[in-house]
C-alpha cells in the first residue's frame, strides 16, 4: 500500500500540533497574480528608463548595469525614483494593492492556500510562518479569521516580540522585509548573509520545529539555505514541496534533513487539501472518541448524585432529540422495502439511538428508579412515533 505524501503530512501535523513550521516563497503567491521580486525590479527600472527617455529593448536589470555599473537594488532604485519614505511606499503599493479593476479579477487577494493556511493557524495545527514574501495577503486571510498574529519584519522586532515558546497567538516572519516598511531583503548580497539577529532566530526555529516549504525553490536564497543546512536536525520530519522536478538546492535540503519531496499541482490544491484532511482527522477524533467519553462521563457523574436530576433530564432529553432529528434528515418512508433498503433504514436507526441505548444500560445498572422512568417514556415516544 502506498500512501500520498499530502496523507502523511496531514497525519503528522495532525499527530504533533503547532510542532511544524510553514516556509512560505513567492509561489505561494503566484495565483493572487503579486510580481516577484526580480519582476519588481524589473518594473521599477524600466519606469527610470522611461523617465529618462530611454526605451529598454531587451533585460531591464542588464539596461541598469550598464547605466550605473552597478547591480539593481530595491534600495538603489527607490533612491533614484523616489526620496521620502512615504513616497517609497505609496510607490511600491502598485505592486501589492489591487486596482478597482484587479479587484474585480479576484487578483492580489488572498488565495485559496492563503486563506487555508489561515484556518490552520486558527485551529492551532500552524503556530509559526515564516515567508520570503513583501506581500501582506497571509495578514489579510488571518483578519478573516479573527486573527491578529504576531509579524516580525525586521531583526529589530525580533527582541521585543513575545518569545515563541509563551506566544498565545500564530507568528508570520516576514524573513525578507515587508512592502510597507521599504525595508527590504533582495539583492543577491543580501540573500547570501542574512544579519546576526536574524539568523540566530530563523536557526533557532529550523531546530525546534517541522519544517513545510511550498512555493520557495531557494534558488536565490543561498543565506537561508545556510542556516537550514546548519541547523540541528530537528525531532519532526521535513516537507518540500514542488510543482515538478525539485530544484537541485531543495532535493540537498531534503536529503541533509532526512525529509521527503512532496510533489504538487499548486500552493492553492495543496494547502486547501491538508486543511481538509486535518480537517477530517480532527472531526474523527472528536466525533468518535471525545465527545462520546465526556458524554459517558458526564452520564456517570449526573447519575451518582440526585443533585444532578435536572442536569440528567436535560441530557437525555438532548439525545433523544438528536437520535429523532437524525432519523427524520436522513430516512424518507414513501418506499419499497427491500432488504436492501431495510438493511439501510436499520443502520439509520441504530446509529442515531446508539447513545441513548448506552446511556439507558448505564441508568438500568447505576441509577435509581427516577433516572430509569425518563429513559422508559422516551423508549415509548420513540415506539409510538416510528412504529405506530
Amino acid at each position: 500500500m502506498k500512501i500520498e505524501r499530502l496523507t502523511t503530512l496531514a497525519f503528522s501535523m495532525y499527530s504533533n500540533k503547532g510542532a511544524y513550521v510553514l516556509l512560505l516563497g513567492s509561489g505561494i503567491s503566484r495565483s493572487a497574480h503579486i510580481p516577484t521580486g526580480w519582476e519588481i525590479e524589473s518594473c521599477l527600472i524600466e519606469q527610470l528608463a522611461a523617465a529618462e527617455g530611454d526605451i529598454i529593448k531587451e533585460d531591464a536589470h542588464q539596461w541598469f548595469k550598464q547605466k550605473y555599473k552597478t547591480e539593481a537594488s530595491y534600495s538603489s532604485l527607490l533612491e533614484e525614483l523616489v526620496q521620502t519614505p512615504t513616497e517609497r511606499v505609496q510607490l511600491m503599493k502598485q505592486f501589492f494593492e489591487p486596482t478597482d479593476d484587479e479587484k474585480d479579477l479576484g487578483w492580489k487577494q488572498p488565495t485559496k492556500a492563503h486563506k487555508a493556511i489561515a484556518k490552520l493557524a486558527k485551529a492551532g495545527y500552524v503556530r509559526v510562518i515564516l515567508t520570503t514574501n513583501f506581500d501582506r495577503l497571509l495578514e489579510q486571510a488571518f483578519e478573516s479569521e479573527g486573527i491578529t498574529p504576531q509579524v516580525i519584519s525586521y531583526e529589530a522586532a525580533i527582541s521585543q516580540a513575545t518569545p515563541l515558546v509563551h506566544c498565545q497567538i500564530p507568528t508570520i516572519v516576514k524573513i525578507n522585509g515587508d512592502y510597507i516598511d521599504c525595508e527590504f531583503r533582495n539583492t543577491s548580497e543580501e540573500l547570501d548573509e542574512y544579519p546576526p539577529t536574524m539568523k540566530q532566530y530563523l536557526k533557532r526555529i529550523f531546530e525546534d520545529y517541522g519544517l513545510i516549504t511550498c512555493g520557495w525553490s531557494g534558488e536565490w536564497d543561498k543565506g537561508l539555505i545556510n542556516i537550514i543546512s546548519e541547523s540541528t536536525l530537528p525531532r519532526y520530519n521535513s516537507f518540500f514541496a514542488t510543482v515538478g522536478i525539485a530544484k537541485e538546492s531543495i532535493q540537498d535540503l531534503s536529503r541533509l534533513r532526512h525529509g521527503e519531496l512532496l510533489y504538487i499541482t499548486g500552493a492553492d490544491e495543496m494547502f486547501s487539501e491538508l486543511w481538509e484532511q486535518v480537517y477530517a482527522l480532527n472531526e474523527n477524533h472528536v466525533n468518535k472518541n471525545m465527545q462520546h467519553d465526556i458524554m459517558i462521563g458526564k452520564f456517570k457523574k449526573y447519575l451518582s448524585s440526585n443533585l444532578y436530576d435536572i442536569e440528567y433530564t436535560d441530557m437525555l432529553d438532548g439525545l433523544g432529540n438528536n437520535a429523532y432529528n437524525t432519523i427524520i434528515e436522513h430516512a424518507q418512508y414513501n418506499f419499497q422495502l427491500t432488504q436492501d433498503s431495510f438493511s439501510k433504514y436499520l443502520e439509520i436507526h441504530k446509529t442515531a439511538i446508539s447513545p441513548l441505548l448506552e446511556t439507558a444500560i448505564l441508568a438500568v445498572r447505576w441509577g435509581k428508579w427516577f433516572h430509569i422512568k425518563p429513559a422508559t417514556v422516551f423508549t415509548t415516544d420513540y415506539y409510538s412515533i416510528f412504529y405506530r
